[in-house]
């Protein structure tokens, strides 16, 4: 059992009563029907009128931190296309490069990769046999014989952006198993790309600002459940 949050955009002019119609829609196909028979929504929802984000990014952010059943709508709005300009350009196959040799460097120093059946954890001092922690990686990686099929491109923080992350922990203690210098290199990959969003975005907003006048209102309502 778990919590299941989506974000549901709508125009702004939407009628209330069709958004809150669309929102019961929702939560009667995504709660837990065995705990809940009737799929009905909690109905703690409600819109603020006056809370205004001038991007989707920053109404998210707003909504992410109400907690768990506070669901709300707020204003943001949307921008008309535009055409990145060369310099938004540049960061961006800048941080798609990153990106790619970051993962290849992961890929490449993984523990699976080492040729010792046994991998010494620094952490809780446990030795644990590769083969137990390679087979579901290996199926994974070689999967129609291309590691592209793994996406380097989810990096959202630090080190936690890779199926290959999420297996080179040790299974008793959790802890990293790879060598600190790699997990350094890898932090030094996710922060170069991060510096190299935030230009992007930078240079997105200003752009945005000029095109204000052009941007439609939207909500955006975030809704929560038991399933």
């Amino acid at each position: 059992m778990g919590h299941c949050i989506e974000m549901l955009d709508f125009p702004y002019g939407t009628n209330k009563n069709k958004i809150l119609a669309e929102i019961q829609e929702w939560a009667s196909y995504n709660c837990d029907r065995q705990e809940n028979p009737s799929g009905r929504y909690h109905g703690n929802f409600k819109f603020e009128e006056n809370r205004e984000f001038k991007t989707r990014d920053e109404a998210e952010r707003y909504l992410d931190g109400l907690g768990s059943y506070v669901d709300r709508g707020v204003i943001y709005y949307e921008y008309p296309k535009i055409e990145p300009k060369s310099a938004m350009k540049k960061l961006k196959e800048q941080a798609e490069k990153l990106k790619e040799q970051g993962f290849k460097y992961a890929l490449e120093h993984s523990v699976q990769k080492q040729k010792v059946q046994y991998i010494g954890c620094k952490h809780c001092g446990s030795k644990i046999n590769r083969q137990y922690i390679s087979e579901e990686f290996n199926r994974r990686i070689n999967q129609g014989g291309k590691a592209a099929n793994l996406d380097y491109k989810d990096w959202d923080n630090k080190s936690e952006f890779t199926f290959i992350h999420y297996n080179q922990k040790c299974p008793v203690c959790k802890g990293d198993l790879r060598s600190e210098y790699i997990q350094e290199k890898l932090d030094e990959y996710a922060n170069k790309i991060s510096d190299l969003n935030k230009k992007y975005k930078e240079l997105e907003k200003q752009l945005n600002e000029k095109n204000f006048k052009k941007a439609k209102k939207m909500w955006l309502c975030k809704v929560e459940v038991h399933c």
